[in-house]
């Protein structure tokens, strides 16, 4: 389990300012909110996003919705909410039971406490994204240009700088 904190942005917000505030907060995504529904947006799948014309980032497919436990279901639970790490095993377990890898844990000013099931996935998140990904695979494509194509899907690399 690993905590990581993660820019939070309104779904009309364009893919552009999402790849801003990932460098700014080095982070390889964004939790997009619409009304009160939240997904996790990877890097990849915003430049694939971006490479297919989206203009906002409720043109981007792809993301997982973010569990987000309710205060009673905490409390029942017994998972410490001031610190999650104490209770590692009861978040690991509601993320199974709610058969999610990400949950979301609440929002501070601008920026969303996503919980992830395994610390390999906060791993992930974490550190800026790359310039260039595949459009098929959406795996980061360091040292390709905008064209060519992917090592691992064939796909189509889309950069940007």
């Amino acid at each position: 389990m690993d905590v990581v904190e993660i820019p939070i942005l309104q779904s009309f917000v364009g893919p552009e300012e999402a790849l801003q505030r990932m460098r700014q907060y080095n982070r390889s995504a964004v939790v997009v909110q619409t009304g009160t529904a939240r997904r996790l947006l990877e890097a990849g799948q915003v430049f694939r996003g971006l490479a297919q014309g989206a203009v906002s980032l409720e043109e981007v497919a792809g993301g997982v919705e973010l569990y987000a436990p309710n205060a009673q279901v905490l409390a029942e639970s017994g998972a410490d909410v001031q610190d999650p790490f104490a209770t590692y095993e009861v978040y690991e377990t509601l993320l199974d039971r709610a058969g999610s890898a990400f949950g979301i844990l609440g929002t501070a000013r601008d920026m969303a406490f996503v919980l992830t099931r395994h610390e390999g996935l906060g791993a992930r998140l974490g550190g800026g994204p790359a310039n260039c990904y595949c459009t098929v695979c959406e795996a980061p494509a360091p040292g390709k240009n905008s064209g060519d194509k992917c090592n691992l899907c064939d796909g189509t690399i889309y950069c940007r700088p």
